[in-house]
């Protein structure tokens, strides 16, 4: 069997998993609700502050009215925080799991190269990062365009990117963490460590910070909001590519030099 052949065999493995433990159905559907919500309950909140029955009589509610590139860039942020969390709790096993089970061993004894081992899991986690995001994204564009009106299908294709890269730089640091780390815990705070981390960096120090991949949110706000690219997006593409390949190359080393591959 060639290298191609035995990758494609781990891949479609690792899909088989995720759907035996029905990954497929819902992580998909925790991301179409949370696509949904931010802008079904954006619209209907001044009903719900009128019917909660505590007002005075009297009052009159206003409250301004979004824009849809508004609905969209806070339906992004949410996918920043609950989506990150939940991301981060579906691939932070994928490895160690495996080492702990005795299962990475014998795949190890075919002989299997670490690097095909860790990239067809990396790619299968990824797969399932961005169908995920997919649905969740065209969920919050459908309702925000039932509810708030059009948004021009290029910068929002652009910003699902943009946005997705950056899932999927969070992802890969979970699964190289995976490779290090023994507890699911441990790698589950890291991964989420790394994200807050990045967040409060780009924050305090956001001109030194242009090429970080956490300011790819940034970029995804401003295709969204402004319809155009914003300064340094290049760079930090480049950047946040560049750090995903590291970070694979770093966790393929690491998973090859342990001595205990069961854990």
């Amino acid at each position: 069997m060639n290298r191609l052949s035995q990758w494609m065999t781990l891949y479609r493995k690792e899909m088989l998993e995720m759907s035996r433990n029905a990954k497929w159905i819902w992580v998909p559907l925790v991301f179409i609700i949370i696509g949904a919500m931010q802008p079904v309950t954006t619209y209907y909140t001044p009903q719900i502050i009128k019917n909660m029955g505590s007002l005075p009589e009297g009052a009159v509610i206003q409250i301004p009215i979004p824009s849809p590139q508004d609905v969209i860039v806070s339906t992004l942020s949410q996918f920043g925080t609950i989506g990150i969390l939940i991301l981060v709790l579906v691939s932070m096993a994928i490895i160690s799991g495996e080492r702990q089970s005795s299962v990475a061993g014998m795949i190890m004894i075919k002989p299997v190269p670490p690097v095909s081992y860790i990239t067809a899991k990396w790619a299968g986690i990824q797969t399932l990062t961005l169908v995920s995001f997919a649905c969740g994204f065209t969920a919050a564009a459908y309702y925000t365009v039932q509810l708030f009106g059009k948004i021009e299908v290029v910068p929002l294709m652009q910003s699902f990117a943009v946005y997705g890269l950056w899932l999927v730089f969070i992802v890969t640091v979970t699964v190289v963490f995976g490779t290090w780390l023994r507890g699911s815990a441990a790698i589950a705070f890291a991964g989420i460590a790394t994200a807050i981390v990045l967040t409060v960096a780009g924050g305090l120090f956001k001109p030194y910070m242009a090429w970080s991949p956490f300011m790819l949110t940034n970029h995804a706000a401003a295709l969204v909001s402004q319809g155009q690219l914003s300064d340094n997006l290049v760079l930090c593409i480049l950047s946040s590519l560049l750090l995903i390949a590291l970070l694979l190359a770093g966790g393929v080393q690491l998973f090859r030099n342990r001595s205990d591959l069961t854990g």
